[in-house]
């Protein structure tokens, strides 16, 4: 999983709006269809190039993504999803406020895509690198990797990466650190949402295993019996154990499904728990 994230200001939307049109033709309406378009060109091109396996939101902010994760520098961050649809609802809905934003004199927007399935990382950025000259902004990849959130950015201005790919330590963001109150904002978006999910369960095994020493010790297993929703299931087992996708789905073909990984019996609940959410039947057995 990781989120992929196109940022803009206002500065470049109205400076792109003179440019093409001069300054008699720019208005706060042309200055809404500018973001709106580049928005939808920016989901366009992950959906087409790598997955349609994704989630995106709208972040109108004051601070670029850095900020957020690195500084944690309080900012504004007003937060819609995202979606390319035919409803008149959904399609009037992101019109309003796009339109709202563009009355402010300074803004940021940040498109932020969460990018599911079995994509290497290599491959996001291939995809990302190949289309830069479409961007209007710094275009950045997060991922949870070894306990940590890794940034990466590509530099709008100098075309250059920074960031954790090139061994920069200050794009390295332990999760943990961030407040209550930080976590509940960047719960907003699909990406944040799942990984905190995913680091409370983490965290709600460790105290059970605490509170319960005779559990300590990992003697045992799962066994998958039967799938509900196999795709889910295969997501959820490629997060959980790191596995690809397709080795996932190809497991799955076969029922039951013993997971060789040991466990104590608060780590097999979690589990079980996590599986059975979509709609699979899963035991624990004492190894």
């Amino acid at each position: 999983m990781f989120l992929v994230v196109f940022e803009i200001t206002s500065e470049e939307i109205r400076r792109g709006l003179v440019t093409e049109h001069g300054r008699s033709k720019w208005s706060w309406e042309t200055e809404a269809e500018s973001i709106s378009d580049y928005c939808a060109t920016c989901l366009e091109l992950c959906k087409s190039s790598l997955t349609n396996n994704l989630s995106s939101h709208i972040v109108h902010t004051s601070r670029p993504i850095y900020d957020w994760l690195v500084q944690m520098t309080e900012s504004t961050f007003q937060c819609i999803e995202y979606q390319m649809t035919r409803s008149p609802f959904r399609n009037k809905l992101i019109a309003d406020w796009f339109d709202e934003i563009t009355d402010a004199d300074r803004y940021g927007i940040t498109l932020a895509i969460t990018i599911r399935g079995d994509i290497s990382y290599e491959k996001v950025w291939d995809v990302l690198i190949t289309n830069a000259k479409k961007y209007r902004g710094d275009v950045s990849l997060v991922e949870f990797k070894g306990q940590e959130l890794q940034l990466t950015t590509l530099d709008h201005g100098s075309q250059k990466l920074k960031g954790s790919a090139i061994g920069d330590p200050a794009y390295l963001i332990d999760p943990l650190t961030f407040s209550d109150d930080r976590r509940l904002v960047l719960r907003k978006i699909t990406y944040f949402d799942r990984l905190f999910a995913h680091l409370d369960r983490i965290r709600s095994a460790q105290v059970q295993a605490q509170d319960a020493p005779e559990n300590t010790a990992p003697d045992y297993r799962i066994k998958i019996l039967s799938t509900g929703n196999t795709i889910s299931l295969a997501r959820v087992l490629s997060e959980e154990l790191s596995w690809t996708l397709s080795d996932a789905l190809a497991h799955l073909n076969d029922m039951p499904l013993h997971l060789d990984v040991p466990l104590t019996m608060a780590e097999a609940r979690g589990l079980k728990r996590v599986f059975e959410e979509t709609g699979a039947t899963v035991s624990i057995e004492a190894h």
